[in-house]
């Protein structure tokens, strides 16, 4: 059985520039200001999608979140990681960040030039991917940026009842 090494997380309590995207509201970046961070930059190959999945539970657990909902995330941070692996074929960042009434925000960057392409087309054999993380999540974001393409997931989790969503 292999170890992992320790993982930390810290309360971030910077700018909200910081802790934000660029595409936030100010509203929402004000409700994102006192998070838990965590992410970890991988480069791009197929092999990498099992340790997302592993590094996401393993934040999820030390936050707390199990169950449906860590089941729901890993699900939706290995599809996103799959697609910047395959479809960016560049280095990927996941990030997480997790809010004090239980939702939890999943930020999957890639620096490749390709962008997502919505909706397939029927014969389509790939490409149902970010409509099975849009049933998962509650809010989904995809964004072209100077640097690659960045996709947001906002999830609720059993805990989010105050959060307002």
């Amino acid at each position: 059985m292999t170890t992992s090494a320790p993982l930390t997380t810290s309360v971030i309590t910077t700018s909200v520039e910081a802790a934000t995207t660029e595409s936030s509201t100010a509203e929402q970046a004000a409700e994102w200001r006192w998070c838990e961070f965590a992410g970890i930059a991988l480069p791009a190959a197929p092999r990498q999608v099992g340790r997302v999945r592993r590094y996401v539970a393993r934040v999820l657990s030390v936050w707390g979140i199990q169950g449906d909902d860590q089941e729901r995330l890993v699900l939706i941070s290995s599809e996103l990681a799959a697609n910047a692996a395959l479809h960016g074929r560049t280095d990927l960042h996941v990030r997480l960040a997790h809010r004090a009434c239980g939702a939890v925000r999943l930020e999957v960057v890639d620096t490749g030039a390709r962008r997502p392409v919505l909706p397939p087309r029927e014969e389509d054999e790939h490409g149902r991917g970010l409509e099975i993380v849009a049933a998962l999540a509650e809010c989904v974001s995809t964004t072209r940026t100077a640097d690659g393409t960045r996709v947001i997931v906002e999830v609720c989790t059993d805990a989010t009842s105050a959060c307002g969503w």
